[in-house]
């Protein structure tokens, strides 16, 4: 719409009427308001940005090539949407085999401990050790289930929100995660807007958390100083030597932004490889547990009848 000549508010009164998700809604005329009431765009714009996109327009008041800033946004927005999708898509059998082991241990403690339980007393048969720990532990929790139902809300009461925060935070980490590949694809977008590399690496500052924060502080400070991106930015970061080679030709040929953009990508590729690899170990890991509650569920099941079988010998 801005391309084609429109104003942000009067795009804005277009995308406002064909919106149908009331959530999207809302924000878009809240962003609207803001913009009315004589906000600068860089500060309402953070209405509209999502968890996933830590962005910060500290220092900035302008964007000058708007619409192309926000058409390399879209771009950056929509592949972390697929790579969570793809992560999602490996996650779902680690999962579900999670669910199934807990099925699995909830039918066990509630419906064959007592069933064994009651076997070896009607054949007056000496209770094994283990089972006597189990009926123990189920005689506990049903005997104390108010009390610790009572507990538990008290303990959620506690720690629900700082529980909440850090589910949420490992989520958007696991699924959604902010490296250094991902500053660089930032860094890339602000460029294009037309925003100068100064402005981008100080407002980028915001964004960056520890352990990567004091490096970026110190890449921050030695490119200020010296006005060399890539000679910076390689003291503190490691990258590949064909990583250090592309920065620095493409800062030398005044194609910086495609650079950042390469780089951006390789280093996400190497995250992606990782990510992956932990989700795929999940999966060998969980059906050696689940192979080994079977094994002991076999195990309870034949054990009544080698106790028989020894009694009556």
């Amino acid at each position: 719409l801005l391309r084609s000549a429109l104003t942000l508010q009067s795009a804005l009164h277009i995308l406002i009427k064909d919106e149908q998700n009331q959530r999207y809604k809302s924000k878009l005329e809240k962003f609207l308001h803001s913009l009315q009431s004589g906000v600068p765009f860089t500060r309402a714009f953070e209405i509209l940005l999502p968890p996933a996109i830590p962005f910060s327009f500290s220092g900035i008041q302008t964007v000058p090539h708007l619409p192309l800033f926000l058409e390399r946004l879209s771009s950056y927005y929509a592949a972390k949407i697929d790579l969570t999708a793809l992560l999602f898509q490996k996650l779902i059998y680690p999962l579900s085999l999670f669910v199934s082991l807990i099925c699995l241990f909830i039918f066990f403690f509630f419906f064959m401990v007592p069933s064994y339980h009651g076997f070896f007393e009607g054949m007056s048969l000496p209770i094994p050790s283990f089972l006597r720990i189990l009926v123990f532990l189920r005689l506990f929790f049903f005997q104390n289930f108010l009390d610790l139902v009572l507990l538990s809300c008290i303990l959620a009461a506690i720690f629900c929100f700082k529980f909440l925060h850090l589910l949420r935070a490992v989520f958007l980490n696991f699924l959604l995660p902010y490296n250094m590949g991902d500053a660089l694809w930032v860094s890339a977008i602000f460029l294009d807007g037309g925003i100068s590399p100064k402005d981008t690496f100080i407002s980028l500052q915001h964004t960056i958390h520890p352990p990567l924060r004091s490096r970026y502080d110190a890449f921050l400070s030695q490119f200020l100083s010296s006005g060399n991106f890539s000679y910076a930015y390689c003291c503190q970061f490691q990258l590949s030597h064909l990583q250090q080679a592309h920065l620095t030709n493409a800062e030398k040929t005044g194609r910086l932004t495609e650079g950042l953009k390469h780089v951006a990508q390789s280093l996400r590729d190497t995250e992606l490889k990782k990510q992956l690899f932990w989700v795929s170990s999940l999966q060998p890991i969980l059906l050696a547990i689940i192979s080994l509650w079977i094994l002991f569920i076999i195990f309870f099941i034949f054990s009544p009848i080698i106790n028989v079988i020894s009694f009556s010998l």
